[in-house]
């Protein structure tokens, strides 16, 4: 392997991609009761709606909890683009909100300009970041933290899925407080929850194969097209982040329907390959349809599907096959084969002669 250089290298990726279940088991057993406190509390604020305000990976990682707040917490949620919201704000924001802004590192970003809007309302302010230093802003000027401390020397990655996870638990916990969910989904979607660090072991595992076959398969790919539905679309934007912070090659991505209405598809060639997130749940048969009308235009594609999936599979030319989860938390299987394909994919460039850049332009 070639000794990266680049800005987020890869070798500490492989470390912090490597230990992602065991961080996430660790993180649930010790940081769980912040998740707890932070549901009491926003109950005890009679908050009327939820914001999850972020910039690139935490914006994305937003995207792929939204549903399970929706359908878990009973909360109307916004997910704007940080930034965005920092210029523009929302109608919907008013001091009957919870805003969670993350942050992982604290630092110095235009980050820092959405948690200034929030930190000037009169919004419940909840910091959602990895640095649990006193002088981190996401600690100095919110309200309750959520601290995960995971690790983020290399491209983001466990820093991404660990939030999530915690997310998504914050969703389950005010589902119980709220009288959303009963005593026994709860307990039922607590405990999916709780299994989650195997199930990512196993998508990591499982999807080596796959990923080395598709990292020297496409290495000289110059394009990808990555296309995803309620979760799911997080999963595409973060692909996206992913293939131009790691092997540092050109993506975009779409929601399902946009994709095929739109026929991004006749558009395609072996230059330019669709990535599906063709996880079970409402928009699958759509992906069906997708996924042969891409075969049906002579082109290759890769897709990440569940477990015991046939369909897409046997029309795919790569496939990733990750363990099912109850759809508003399916996003969190998909992620790991994505950061796997990252590693082989930028490792493969990077023996081939390519220098990734060591600072931000």
């Amino acid at each position: 392997m070639y000794i990266d250089r680049g800005l987020m290298p890869i070798h500490e990726t492989i470390l912090e991609v490597a230990e992602e279940p065991m961080f996430i088991k660790k993180a649930l057993a010790e940081k769980y009761w912040q998740v707890v406190n932070t549901a009491e509390s926003i109950i005890k604020h009679q908050c009327e709606n939820i914001f999850i305000l972020g910039n690139g990976d935490s914006y994305f990682c937003g995207q792929m909890v939204q549903l399970a707040f929706e359908n878990w917490a009973g909360f109307p949620i916004e997910v704007p683009q940080g930034y965005e919201f920092a210029l523009y704000g929302s109608p919907l924001f008013t001091k009957k909100s919870a805003a969670i802004v993350i942050s992982s590192s604290g630092r110095v970003s235009k980050a820092r300009e959405t948690l200034d809007q929030v930190a000037k309302s009169d919004a419940f302010k909840i910091g959602l970041t990895d640095n649990n230093s006193s002088d981190n802003p996401f600690i100095e000027k919110t309200d309750i933290q959520i601290v995960p401390e995971a690790k983020k020397k290399g491209w983001p990655t466990q820093t991404t899925l660990t939030s999530a996870v915690l997310l998504i638990g914050l969703s389950i916990e005010l589902g119980r407080l709220r009288g959303c969910l009963s005593g026994e989904q709860y307990e039922t979607l607590k405990h999916e929850l709780m299994k989650i660090p195997n199930k990512l072991a196993k998508a990591l595992d499982s999807s080596k194969r796959t990923s080395t076959s598709m990292a020297r398969g496409l290495a000289n790919c110059p394009m990808y097209s990555f296309v995803g539905s309620g979760p799911g679309v997080g999963i595409a934007n973060l692909g996206v982040a992913l293939m131009n912070e790691a092997p540092q090659i050109a993506a975009v991505s779409y929601q399902v329907e946009e994709y095929h209405h739109s026929l991004r598809f006749s558009v395609l060639s072996p230059q330019n390959i669709p990535v599906l997130i063709a996880l079970n749940g409402k928009a699958y048969p759509r992906f069906i349809e997708t996924a042969e009308s891409i075969v049906n235009w002579g082109v290759p594609f890769a897709a990440v599907v569940n477990e015991g999936e046939t369909t897409i599979k046997n029309l795919s030319t790569w496939c990733f096959e990750v363990p099912a989860l109850p759809e508003p938390m399916s996003a969190l299987t998909a992620l790991p084969p994505l950061h796997q394909w990252s590693i082989d994919l930028t490792d493969i460039r990077l023996l081939n002669g390519y220098r990734r850049t060591p600072i931000v332009p």
